[in-house]
């Protein structure tokens, strides 16, 4: 099975976390080839992750991305933090022209705990790719014009590469961000969920268990989001389903949210002690971790979550979290109305 990631040197630390926790939790496999998306991993740390793969009798392969960097850079000046890798993982027929199979493509924030058995049988049943529905409230399906349609998170895409290639699915996207809109809130979610409506399959919620659906598993926020109005219309998970992958999802998403990132000394997020217990089995086990610098809207929101009780703050968060999907999707996409 082809597995694949893109990240720095920045983000190497909780990268080699998740692919530690990948490999060790799929043991049980026959194959595993890793496809790393090199878009700017130093070279010490390149050979830390080479042996660590290796200890596991796996195959570990970098990407150099320097020319599918440029092709964005010219193609779209929006982009995530700085960086084009959200949109790297989508040019992979361009970075692995003589691969015709699955590849599931991994965010670096997350952790794998427990066997990917459902990707061992998968069958995309002529889909382009595979994916998890974004945690985005319901408003944010009307401001970024998707409707009635799934909204997507790119923390886990299994992409058919043969059918991707047969479709000129990385061309269509070229196009869309050149000619159709190259600005986009949430990068490549926004452009896979806009520009191949009806041609991604939904994956089971576990596989890419998002943070926010920790957080907010329950009646009240359910409807606070418009979840509910959303799983009436098809395109959502149930309650039961979000509550059933709180207690043992597959992979745990570390989205950024208001309890941080685990890999921070400021932080109260909820699978810290999980992503310390892969960690200390990691070539980065000595690992020190900082505190995060923040803005001044972080600061504001670390110090509620600090001085408030818990449900309050939970809840102003959430209100932060509707009114930047609704009302600041709004102005990021007045110019597409």
């Amino acid at each position: 099975m082809n597995f694949g990631y893109v990240f720095d040197e920045g983000f190497t630390v909780p990268a080699a976390v998740s692919i530690y926790s990948l490999l060790y939790n799929n043991r049980h496999m026959d194959e595993i080839k890793l496809y790393i998306l090199d878009d700017g991993i130093e070279e010490e740390s390149r050979k830390k992750l080479t042996r660590m793969v290796k200890k596991f009798n796996r195959e570990i392969v970098f990407v150099d991305v320097k020319d599918a960097n440029k092709k964005l850079s010219e193609t779209t000046k929006y982009n995530w933090n700085g960086r084009y890798s959200t949109y790297l993982r989508l040019m992979l027929n361009s970075l692995l022209p003589e691969n015709d199979e699955v590849i599931i493509m991994i965010d670096g924030d997350t952790i794998v705990n427990g066997r990917y058995e459902y990707f061992e049988s998968l069958d995309l049943d002529g889909y382009l790719c595979a994916m998890a529905l974004e945690s985005g409230p319901n408003i944010y399906h009307k401001m970024s014009g998707l409707g009635d349609y799934e909204f997507y998170n790119g923390g886990l895409i299994a992409i058919d590469l043969k059918k991707w290639r047969e479709e000129k699915a990385e061309e269509q996207i070229i196009n869309y961000l050149t000619n159709v809109r190259d600005k986009n809130m949430l990068t490549d979610e926004d452009v896979l969920s806009n520009l191949f409506k009806g041609k991604i399959k939904r994956i089971p919620i576990e596989n890419n268990f998002l943070t926010p659906y920790y957080m907010y598993a329950s009646k009240f926020y359910y409807w606070y989001f418009g979840w509910n109005k959303l799983a009436k219309k098809g395109v959502f998970y149930t309650l039961d389903e979000m509550k059933a992958a709180r207690k043992k999802a597959v992979m745990y998403h570390c989205i950024d949210t208001y309890a941080n990132r685990p890999w921070f000394s400021n932080n109260v997020h909820p699978y810290t002690k999980l992503f310390d217990k892969y960690l200390a089995r990691t070539p980065w086990k000595d690992y020190e971790k900082k505190e995060r610098k923040m803005s001044f809207l972080m600061k504001l929101e670390y110090n509620l979550r600090k001085y408030l009780p818990r449900p309050l703050s939970k809840f102003m968060y959430a209100f932060a979290y509707r009114l930047y999907y609704g009302i600041g999707a709004k102005i990021y996409y007045k110019d597409y109305k």
